[in-house]
């Protein structure tokens, strides 16, 4: 292990190091938060812990998040090649005219 630990560059002991708190933290929360809610969607009723009621939650939240995200990144993208074209052309025309 200290073999490992010595190899490992400063970067990555940080994101080890973090990573180790947070889950730490995130057992914490999990303990603290085992408790059973009745959840409803739609025409159901769900028994389920509290923690990973907010797990989901935030997963879904960032799944939501990251397709509207996605679809302005596509665009972009589109403007980008649409631009680079433009500039392969006006590149083209200038060497030509040369």
């Amino acid at each position: 292990m200290k073999e490992y630990w010595k190899n490992i560059s400063t970067g990555r002991k940080i994101r080890l190091i973090a990573g180790v708190v947070l889950g730490v933290l995130l057992l914490i929360f999990a303990i603290q938060n085992r408790k059973a809610v009745v959840f409803s969607l739609v025409f159901t009723r769900f028994e389920i812990s509290l923690t990973l009621l907010i797990i989901l939650s935030m997963v879904v939240g960032y799944l939501i998040a990251s397709l509207f995200d996605y679809r302005k990144f596509k665009r972009k993208d589109k403007q980008i090649e649409e631009l680079r074209k433009k500039i392969e052309q006006y590149v083209g025309d200038r060497h030509n005219s040369l």
